[in-house]
C-alpha cells in the first residue's frame, strides 16, 4: 500500500479515506481536485485495488460519468493498469500452479482481489506476450514512459508542492508493481 500511496504523491494526488461513501462505493478521484477518496469500510486488500484503479483513471485523464466512471471501455483500462501495478508474473504463476485458474483463489493466494486477477487474466488473454515476465516488463516501461495527456491538460513542468491545487501535468511517474 506503502507505494500506490508514494505513486500517488509522486503524481500530485491526495489519498482520503472517507466513511461516507456507502456500501456500493468504492473508491473516487476527483481529478480536477487533485484527491482519490477511498471507502474506509473496506479490507487492505480491498482499498489497494481501489486504489491502484483510481490510478488508473487518473493516469488516462477518464472523464468521471456524474460521480462515477461509467464508460466500459475506461473501466477496463483502470483495471488492467491496477492489475499491472499489483500482480507480479512470477507470483502469478507461482499462485496458478499451485491453486489452478479461478481468480479467487489465486486473489486468495496473492493477498489481491478476485477483479484484479480477473483483469490480469483477461489482459494475458489479450496479450499473450505477458505471460513472459520479459516482455511483461517491456510492457510496464511503455506506461511508464508513455504520458498520455489529457484535453487541455499542460506539458510536464516543474512539479508544484503536494499542497498546491490546480492543473495536473502531462507527465505520469511511472506505474511499478508492488507487493
Amino acid at each position: 500500500m506503502r507505494a500506490l500511496l508514494d505513486l500517488a504523491a509522486e503524481r500530485d494526488l491526495y489519498v482520503a479515506w472517507d466513511r461516507g461513501l456507502g456500501e456500493h462505493v468504492r473508491g473516487l478521484l476527483l481529478l480536477d481536485e487533485g484527491v482519490i477518496l477511498l471507502n474506509a469500510w473496506m479490507s487492505e486488500a480491498q482499498q489497494r485495488s481501489t486504489l491502484a484503479h483510481e490510478l488508473g483513471h487518473a493516469w488516462y485523464g477518464h472523464p468521471p460519468v456524474g460521480l462515477l466512471h461509467g464508460d466500459p471501455h475506461d473501466e477496463r483500462q483502470a483495471n488492467e493498469y491496477a492489475a499491472c501495478l499489483l500482480i507480479d508474473p512470477r507470483a502469478y504463476a507461482a499462485a496458478e500452479r499451485a491453486t489452478g485458474a479461478h481468480a479467487g483463489a489465486i486473489a486468495a493466494e496473492l493477498g489481491r482481489t478476485a477483479e484484479v486477477v480477473a483483469a490480469w487474466q483477461g489482459l494475458v488473454r489479450r496479450l499473450p506476450a505477458i505471460k513472459d515476465a520479459r516482455v511483461y516488463g517491456d510492457h510496464v516501461r511503455h506506461l511508464r514512459e508513455r504520458p498520455v495527456a489529457r484535453p487541455g491538460a499542460r506539458r510536464a513542468g516543474p512539479r508544484p508542492p503536494l499542497t498546491t491545487r490546480g492543473p495536473r501535468t502531462a507527465g505520469r511517474a511511472a506505474p511499478t508493481p508492488t507487493s
